[in-house]
C-alpha cells in the first residue's frame, strides 16, 4: 500500500515544482516588462522634457529682443566715431555725439570711420570733464549731476557751453553747480567766473552778483520758522531766495535752519504739518542738512506718529514730505539718505508707501555705486521687505540671493509677499529657494501659488 502511494508523492512535487517553475517564470516575465516599460516611460519622460526645453528656448530666442530702457536701440546700430582728446582717443557712437550741434556741424560733411576728429578742450579742462557730459548722454535715466566740488563744476560748464548743449542739459548742470556753492568764497569764484565767460542765461540765477549782507542768526532763524508756519507759497519763495543768497555765508546758517522748528519730544503730530508748512521745511532740511540730522527728526517723529487714534499727523506727513525726499534720495546718490527710506525705524519716508517711491527704489538701486544700498536691503527685516520688494524693485537688483535669503528667515512674511508675479520675477536660484520655504506649509498657499511652486520644483526631479 505504501509502495503505491510513493509514485503518487513524487508526481505531485514534481508538478508542484514544475507549477513553481511556471509562476516564477512568469513573475519574472512580468517584471522585465515592468521594467522594460518603467525605462521606456523614462527615457519618454525625458525626452518630452529635453524637446519641451528646446521649445521653450526656441520661443525665447525668437521673442522680440528686450530694449535698455530710455535707450534707443538705433544707438548700437550708428556709426563709431573716433575723437581724439588730448592724445586719449575714444570711440562714440555718431547719434550721440550728433545731438551735441558742435558735432553736428562736424560731422555733416565728408566723414568716415578711419577718421580721428580732434577736440580742443578750453583750459583747465579735461578729459575727465567730458566723459561727464558723455556719461549723461549714455545714461538711460540721465541721472543729475553730482560734481565732488565747484571747480569740477566749473569746468564741465565750460565743455558744455563749447559744444552748445541744449537747454535741458544746461539746466541740468546748472542745478549740480548750484548745490557746490556752499560758502561765500565759493560765491566770489563763481562770480568771477561768469564775468571771465559768456555763459547761458540759466546760469545767472545761481548766486546773487552782488554779494550779500549777513542776517542776523536769529533773525535768520526766526523768518525761517515764520516762512514754514504760514504755509504761503508766495512767502516762502521770498524766504527761499533769502536763504540761498545767506547760506554761502557759512555753516552756522545751515545749522540754524535745522534749529528754527522746534520738536517736541512727545505729543501728538497733528500739529506738525501745518507748523512744517506742507513739507517746504524739510525740504530745506533735505537740501542743508546731512543724513544723521534727517534720522535725528525722524527718531523724534517716531515718538509721536501714534499719538492718537484719530491722528491725522502721519498721513499729512507722507503726502506733503514723501515727494521731496524720493526725488531728492535719487539725486543727492547719498547711501545714507536713500538707506532713510528702507529703514524701519519710522514709516514716514518708506520707499514701500507708494508706486512713486518704488520707482525712485528702482532708479536709486540702477544707479552706479548702489551696493551700499543692496546691502541696506540684506539687512532689513523680512516684513520691510515685503513691502519694499515689487516686481520691478526685484528687476532692478543684480544679485537676489542675498536679499531673498534673508526674506525666507522669516516664513510668514515670505507667504504674505509671495504672489504668482513676484515668483516669477525672481532669478532662478532664488525662485527655487523660496519655493522649498514655501514648500513646507503648502495649506497655506493659493492654487495659482502652488502651480509656480510644482513648475519651478519639476526641474529638480
Amino acid at each position: 500500500m505504501q509502495m503505491e502511494e510513493a509514485p503518487d508523492l513524487r508526481h505531485v512535487l514534481e508538478e508542484a515544482v514544475e507549477e513553481f517553475r511556471r509562476r516564477a517564470s512568469d513573475e519574472l516575465d512580468q517584471l522585465l516588462v515592468r521594467k522594460r516599460a518603467e525605462e521606456e516611460s523614462n527615457r519618454a519622460r525625458k525626452k518630452r522634457k529635453i524637446e519641451e526645453g528646446h521649445a521653450a528656448l526656441a520661443e525665447a530666442l525668437e521673442s522680440t529682443a528686450a530694449q535698455v530702457p530710455g535707450v534707443p536701440g538705433e544707438l548700437f546700430l550708428s556709426d563709431i566715431v573716433r575723437l581724439r582728446i588730448k592724445s586719449q582717443t575714444l570711440n562714440v557712437h555718431s547719434s550721440v555725439l550728433q545731438k551735441w550741434p558742435y558735432f553736428a556741424t562736424l560731422l555733416s560733411g565728408r566723414w568716415s570711420e578711419a577718421d580721428i576728429l580732434d577736440l580742443n578742450l578750453p583750459e583747465p579742462c579735461s578729459l575727465s570733464d567730458f566723459l561727464v557730459l558723455l556719461e549723461y548722454m549714455y545714461s538711460a535715466h540721465k541721472v543729475p549731476f553730482v560734481f565732488q566740488n565747484l571747480g569740477s563744476a566749473l569746468r564741465v560748464t565750460l565743455v558744455a557751453s563749447m559744444l552748445l548743449v541744449d537747454d535741458h542739459m544746461l539746466a541740468d548742470i546748472a542745478a549740480g553747480l548750484s548745490r557746490t556753492v556752499t560758502s561765500k568764497s565759493d560765491a566770489i569764484a563763481f562770480k568771477t567766473f561768469v564775468e571771465a565767460h559768456q555763459l547761458p542765461a540759466v546760469f545767472a540765477s545761481i548766486v546773487s552778483m552782488e554779494e550779500g549782507v549777513p542776517m542776523d542768526i536769529e533773525a535768520f532763524k526766526k523768518m525761517v520758522a515764520s516762512a514754514a508756519s504760514v504755509n504761503d507759497a508766495q512767502k516762502q519763495r521770498v524766504a527761499q531766495k533769502i536763504i540761498a543768497a545767506q547760506v554761502i555765508n557759512g555753516r552756522r546758517y545751515e545749522q540754524a535752519i535745522r534749529e528754527a522748528l522746534v520738536l517736541p519730544e512727545t505729543g501728538c503730530t497733528c500739529f506738525f504739518p501745518r507748523a512744517a508748512g506742507g513739507g517746504w521745511w524739510f525740504e530745506l532740511m533735505l537740501k542743508h542738512a546731512g543724513a544723521g540730522h534727517i534720522t535725528e527728526v525722524l527718531h523724534k517723529l517716531s515718538n509721536l506718529i501714534f499719538c492718537c487714534s484719530s491722528c491725522t499727523g502721519r498721513a499729512t506727513l507722507q503726502r506733503s514730505w514723501q515727494p521731496s525726499f524720493y526725488a531728492h534720495a535719487q539725486a543727492s546718490r547719498n547711501p545714507d539718505i536713500a538707506a532713510l527710506g528702507i529703514s524701519g525705524l519710522n514709516a514716514v519716508l518708506s520707499f514701500g508707501h507708494s508706486t512713486e517711491g518704488l520707482q525712485a527704489l528702482c532708479k536709486i538701486l540702477r544707479q552706479p555705486g548702489s551696493s551700499a544700498i543692496s546691502k541696506k536691503l540684506e539687512e532689513s527685516h523680512p516684513s520691510v521687505l515685503g513691502k519694499l520688494l515689487s516686481q520691478e524693485v526685484l528687476s532692478a537688483i543684480s544679485n537676489q540671493k542675498p536679499i531673498i535669503a534673508k526674506m525666507c528667515t522669516d516664513p510668514g512674511s515670505l507667504r504674505s509677499w509671495a504672489t504668482v508675479e513676484l515668483l516669477q520675477a525672481l532669478q532662478c536660484e532664488s525662485r527655487r529657494t523660496v519655493c522649498y520655504v514655501l514648500a513646507a506649509d503648502m495649506a497655506q498657499l493659493t492654487p495659482d501659488v502652488v502651480q509656480v511652486l510644482e513648475a519651478t520644483l519639476a526641474s529638480d526631479t
